[in-house]
């Protein structure tokens, strides 16, 4: 048999610390994955949230595709304005979906911390990231920068 360390200790200071054991945090992970999670509504569901992602990557993508259109080749063509057009829908339509995918995951975290759960995920690090390069590619465009 083995033995389990104590689960206070002391530091040089003597003030005592909480330490929890392997089998206390299994038996907290256990209890916390057995007690019944009920799945949100709306935007903190998590299958919004998923859609909502790979909603905004595939708009991504079809941004970068699109993305010729504004450059200096799409800018001497006779239908220019028609290409400026398309693309601003396009990147507008990304960002709000970007956007939608970012609030989701963040109510998503919220709804599961308010739960007490710990596994409510941490910050949506890619979602953040393509709103904020749909925004620079915003801002680029309306600055005209793309066309150069």
């Amino acid at each position: 048999m083995s033995q389990e360390p104590e689960s206070t200790i002391y530091d040089e200071t003597g003030i005592s610390a909480e330490v929890q054991t392997a089998a206390e945090v299994e038996a907290r992970a256990a209890a916390e994955l057995a007690e019944p999670f009920e799945e949100p509504n709306g935007l903190a569901n998590k299958l919004v949230g998923s859609v909502l992602s790979w909603i905004a990557v595939c708009l991504f993508y079809l941004t970068c595709m699109f993305l010729p259109l504004v450059g200096p080749a799409g800018n001497i063509t006779p239908h220019a304005g028609k290409n400026s057009t398309t693309f601003l829908i396009v990147i507008i339509l990304a960002l709000v979906v970007s956007v939608a995918a970012f609030v989701s995951r963040m109510q998503r975290r919220r709804v599961a911390d308010g739960a007490g759960r710990e596994i409510g995920g941490g910050f949506p690090w890619i979602q953040a990231a393509f709103v904020a390069v749909n925004l620079a590619i915003l801002v680029l465009l309306f600055t005209g920068r793309l066309a150069i």
